[in-house]
């Protein structure tokens, strides 16, 4: 045993801080995950630990400024950047060197057994040996192996509820309001850790809905991310600026405003540089990818809602998973995103084709695609129907929104109004 090398994974090392000099966001995906002494070589420990205090400042990460802020020379941060290419897979590489450091411990803590158990009561040894397990392995993960009390849970309980109740006799909604009164009503706003489905058969509007839910979002002051695998951020954009500034959306777009209009769209430039809102078009993305972003975006200006458009076209982490389980595992992801980032999480998603056949095509639960999977994730599953869609005499502009689910209050259905026109949605007929 002494003539062994302990357990260590020095290139795997370099790789890693390799990837995060070439793509610095990076860190945010796995700076929860390591620690500087979890790298064998003191180099890259100190290294690590020069990254980490950048990222929690919001600064940039790359070679120039990592160097600026150390007294590490710069041919020793080049030499780690030769063999990467990409930071595709920091996860998987940071996961190879905690289990090398966890091996390490574990031979540390096992040697001071053999010492301790010759000299010392055998009971008290083995009580320290599982202290120090769970403080140092367990600690440094965040994890507390005892949970907490009831009382300890209760007591955050009624903190959190005197908080609210304070927000309430103080006028403050405690979530983030929606274009619908009576909607808000049932939710009292999106809530922080909530992961909201939006679903619909195509045609019915959700895009249009969860940029209606966007400038709400918006006109509150609060920080928005949107992820679109459909449409790109312009497109996004002649929605919004056709919303605020009252204009049609089909004159827009095909260059026939008059000139007030045109003023008016001029002017919509005012309001939207006052909002914190970020959008993000990359038709390739992933999940991991969202989440890197999302958490960046937290960590530079704060992050209040995030929406994705749309569940079904996400690509998955695991190539080797079906598209069934793919898409149940990205929903699972996008809850945990909520939870972690602290913001809740509207996801869109598709419907089955199956309610075509049928005679009452509002939709229901089982029309989820992998309804199974997406049903357990969902804080609150909405539904938008507008019979319009599938018969031409109904009231065009006239809509339900359905709530299938509603893990922390009561379920029911809302009427909306829709100005098409101007992308617009409200409960009343005021658009």
């Amino acid at each position: 045993m002494i003539d062994k090398l302990p357990p260590q994974a020095i290139d795997v090392e370099e790789v890693l801080l390799g990837a995060l000099l070439i793509e610095g966001q990076s860190i945010y995906r796995i700076r929860s995950l390591l620690t500087p002494e979890m790298f064998y070589k003191q180099q890259h420990q100190k290294v690590y630990e020069v990254i980490l205090n950048m990222a929690s400042r919001s600064e940039a990460i790359d070679l120039v400024t990592v160097k600026e802020n150390s007294d590490i020379q710069a041919t020793a941060l080049s030499n780690l950047t030769i063999r990467v290419g990409s930071a595709a897979h920091v996860k998987e590489h940071a996961a190879i060197i905690y289990e090398k450091w966890l091996a390490r411990e574990m031979i540390s803590l096992g040697s001071k057994l053999i010492e301790q158990s010759y000299s010392e009561d055998i009971l008290d040894v083995l009580n320290n040996a599982r202290d120090r397990l769970e403080k140092r392995l367990l600690g440094l993960l965040g994890i507390n192996s005892y949970g907490i009390s009831i009382k300890e849970a209760a007591d955050r309980s009624l903190d959190e509820y005197f908080k609210r109740e304070q927000m309430v006799k103080q006028g403050i909604r405690s979530g983030i309001p929606s274009p619908f009164d009576t909607l808000d009503k049932y939710t009292a706003g999106w809530q922080k850790e909530q992961l909201i489905i939006l679903a619909a058969r195509p045609g019915m509007g959700k895009t249009s809905l969860a940029i209606s839910f966007l400038i709400n979002a918006a006109k509150e002051g609060k920080s928005v991310a949107m992820y679109s695998l459909e449409m790109s951020a312009i497109k996004l954009s002649d929605k919004i600026i056709c919303s605020i500034a009252d204009i049609g959306l089909g004159d827009y777009k095909k260059g026939r405003l008059l000139d007030d209009e045109k003023i008016k769209a001029e002017q919509s430039l005012d309001t939207l540089n006052g909002w914190i809102v970020h959008f993000n078009d990359n038709l390739l993305i992933d999940f991991n990818q969202i989440y890197a972003s999302a958490q960046g975006i937290k960590t530079r200006v704060g992050l209040d809602l995030v929406i994705i458009d749309y569940l079904q076209l996400m690509k998955g982490v695991d190539k080797n998973l079906n598209r069934e389980r793919e898409v149940a595992e990205n929903s699972r992801r996008a809850k945990m995103m909520a939870v972690e980032l602290g913001c809740p999480v509207i996801l869109l998603s598709q419907l089955n084709r199956g309610l075509e056949a049928r005679g009452d095509k509002r939709p229901m639960l089982s029309d989820l695609r992998e309804s199974g999977a997406i049903e357990q994730d969902a804080d609150i599953v909405l539904f938008v129907y507008r019979e319009s869609v599938y018969n031409s005499e109904s009231q065009g502009n006239k809509g339900e929104l359905i709530m299938a689910k509603h893990r922390e209050g009561p379920t029911g259905t809302i009427e909306f109004f829709h100005n098409e026109t101007f992308t617009r949605f409200s409960d009343t007929k005021q658009l």
